[in-house]
């Protein structure tokens, strides 16, 4: 018997018509082992909770719409890391560069010296403001009776330390308020500490002149001026020069600049 022969005999047996009936079938039945196999890859694949969220979508062009999205998401963060990665390099890079050229070293110095620069202009600043304060509370004090002579004699010995620069002090029951050439008003606290410095000095020398005319007695400077600047110190020797006239005045120095502004017979030295 053929091998023709042989399998038209086995397909008798099975009832099939022809070799290309069995053919068929013979496909159908891997098709059918190969869906259930990927099924069992599918079943192990797919978790309860996945299930449940594909549930949600009772169409597969939505479901297909879903993935679109999904995908065209993705591509997006995928560019963005890439440009994030191209930045982290150059940043890197320049890191590198900075590095090797000291140039980093440079700026973390200037850096350091700009934030010392800053502590010191925020303790000025502060400073000026506790002086201000001081002064004003000295000046409420020293003309809290309003005495006139006293009043009179702060406006005289500020506007010649200021050159002219403020005309008036005037006492207020809110504090001092001074008026300057231009007719612009200032508190104290609005003063420079130069200038809050002045005031200072020209209520102590009113006060002092003032209670002198009542019980003479010597006025002793211990070195007032040596924040003062060139100017304000002229002005202020000036001043004294002024008030000696009347009264004893008697400054103490260790510098040779106050020292140059006197008359020889006016210097005594101290040694021990």
């Amino acid at each position: 018997m053929t091998q023709t022969a042989a399998m038209q005999a086995l397909l008798a047996q099975n009832r099939e018509v022809s070799v290309a009936d069995f053919e068929t079938h013979y496909h159908q039945q891997q098709a059918a082992v190969q869906d259930r196999a990927t099924q069992s890859a599918l079943n192990t694949e797919l978790t309860p909770d996945l299930l449940s969220e594909l549930g949600q979508y009772d169409q597969l062009a939505t479901l297909q719409t879903k993935v679109n999205q999904l995908a065209t998401q993705l591509s997006k963060l995928n560019d963005q890391q890439q440009v994030t990665t191209l930045k982290l390099a150059e940043t890197k890079m320049q890191v590198a560069r900075l590095t090797q050229d000291a140039t980093y070293e440079e700026l973390l110095q200037q850096q350091a010296a700009k934030e010392e620069q800053i502590n010191d202009l925020v303790f000025e600043w502060l400073s000026n403001q506790l002086a201000a304060k001081l002064v004003g509370q000295v000046v409420d004090q020293a003309v809290q009776n309003r005495q006139p002579e006293i009043l009179t004699l702060t406006k005289t010995y500020f506007k010649l330390l200021t050159q002219n620069r403020y005309n008036e002090v005037n006492f207020t029951e809110q504090g001092i308020r001074l008026t300057r050439f231009d007719e612009q008003q200032f508190d104290v606290v609005e003063l420079s500490k130069g200038t809050a410095q002045q005031l200072y000095l020209a209520v102590a020398l009113a006060f002092a002149v003032t209670i002198g005319r009542q019980l003479p007695m010597p006025i002793l400077i211990d070195d007032a001026f040596v924040s003062f600047d060139g100017v304000r110190r002229q002005t202020a020797l000036k001043l004294l020069e002024e008030i000696s006239r009347q009264n004893q005045v008697i400054y103490f120095t260790a510098g040779e600049t106050v020292k140059m502004a006197f008359d020889a017979t006016q210097v005594n030295l101290l040694t021990q």
